[in-house]
């Protein structure tokens, strides 16, 4: 189960750059151009389920030879 969300960056607002000190656009330190973060989600919140081969197993299949 996955206990993190990826969301746009705050600092950056999505856009992956932001103004730099000398008005030229530079990466985003924080999303490192990226544009998504990834934050814990909080204990009242469910986990986010995985793919369904990881949650719902197929039954093992024997060949002839191992019956």
């Amino acid at each position: 189960m996955k206990h993190t969300q990826e969301v746009p960056c705050p600092n950056c607002h999505g856009r992956g750059e932001i103004v730099g000190d000398d008005n030229d656009m530079v990466v985003c330190g924080v999303c490192m151009g990226m544009r998504l973060i990834s934050v814990d989600l909080p204990p009242t919140i469910p986990a986010i389920p995985e793919e369904a081969w990881y949650r719902d197993p197929q039954p093992i299949r024997l060949s002839r030879s191992e019956l």
